[in-house]
């Protein structure tokens, strides 16, 4: 079933702009852009919660998905008829909602460096259940 949802994912992504640009206005480019970034932020979705995955890999999975999804949703928050005109060193997701958005990447990094240094500390457990008792 992940194999159909892929393809779909990826058809939309690359099929899609053409239809959108046509039906709802806009560039072909700029629904790309948004298309893109639906695609890839639903592959890292499928990567999180596809499998058995451990805390630190959920954890870069999410932060990949929360970047991803910025960009398409904050460019369709502007007009797509035309590039977004951003201002030396300010981003989209800030333009868009007039907001520091952009200031939560950060944060979310320290968490999600947070979460691998865990688990590479982790004292490892020892199995002992093979061990034979020389008891008797």
């Amino acid at each position: 079933m992940r194999a159909v949802a892929l393809l779909l994912i990826v058809g939309a992504a690359h099929i899609a702009p053409e239809a959108a640009a046509h039906l709802l206005g806009g560039s072909i480019k700029a629904w790309e852009f948004v298309g893109f970034g639906i695609e890839t932020s639903a592959l890292w979705w499928l990567l999180a919660w596809g499998g058995k995955t451990s805390a630190a890999e959920h954890a870069v999975c999410l932060y990949g998905m929360y970047e991803s999804v910025q960009r398409p949703i904050f460019r369709a928050m502007l007009p797509m008829d035309q590039p977004p005109q951003l201002p030396p060193g300010v981003h989209l997701s800030d333009v868009a909602t007039g907001l520091p958005v952009s200031s939560l990447s950060p944060i979310i990094l320290c968490w999600v460096i947070w979460q691998i240094v865990k688990e590479l500390w982790r004292p490892t457990k020892v199995c002992s259940s093979n061990a034979k008792s020389d008891g008797a």
